[in-house]
């Protein structure tokens, strides 16, 4: 399609404008350079969700970040505003926050999180911050808590337990905990 309306000068200006990096690598330039810190530590919480296709209520990133809504629109909403787009919740009139798409969010999770144990803190983090009586923090709480997208990034099992532990102490007893908790337990005991 390139090659058909613009010829061969639309690609050699695309091969300049991004230095031959792959598209993955301006993404994480993108996020590291991100200024204040607290902001960039924002935009990664934002993604942990997004990328499982949940938007963050301001609720949870004054919970974590210590950062209200106001706070965020005179301090972080210029550093973020090509990044992150603000939107409300009709049903609350809380607000969210998003990234331009999962998949970007999926890029900075992976590549701002690359151990186990950041990976950890962050969704223990997360689920700590969840008030379940929101029908948005559910949703997110949910997706957190899936064992499949668990599985996907702990090989040590014992993070995914103590992840249960803490989504239990949230939810208490609730039947979508126990059973994501008994495919773990059927999973892992396959696993040993």
């Amino acid at each position: 399609a390139f090659n058909d309306r613009a010829g061969r000068q639309l690609l050699v200006a695309l091969h300049e404008a991004t230095m031959a990096k792959s598209f993955e690598e301006i993404i994480f330039d993108e996020y590291q350079n991100i200024v204040p810190e607290k902001a960039k530590l924002i935009y990664r919480t934002i993604c942990v969700m997004n990328r499982l296709g949940v938007r963050v209520r301001a609720g949870i990133i004054s919970r974590i970040h210590g950062v209200s809504f106001e706070d965020f629109q005179e301090k972080f909403f210029s550093p973020l505003e090509n990044i992150v787009a603000t939107s409300r919740y009709h049903s609350t009139f809380d607000f969210s926050y998003e990234a331009r798409h999962p998949s970007i969010a999926e890029m900075v999770f992976c590549s701002s999180l690359t151990k186990e144990d950041e990976r950890f803190d962050i969704y223990v983090k997360l689920i700590s911050a969840m008030d379940i009586g929101f029908s948005a923090d559910r949703t997110a709480f949910r997706e957190l808590i899936k064992y499949r997208n668990l599985s996907d990034l702990f090989n040590d099992l014992s993070k995914i337990d103590k992840i249960y532990a803490t989504a239990y102490k949230v939810c208490g007893e609730d039947d979508f905990l126990y059973q994501q908790m008994a495919i773990f337990s059927m999973k892992s005991s396959r696993r040993d």
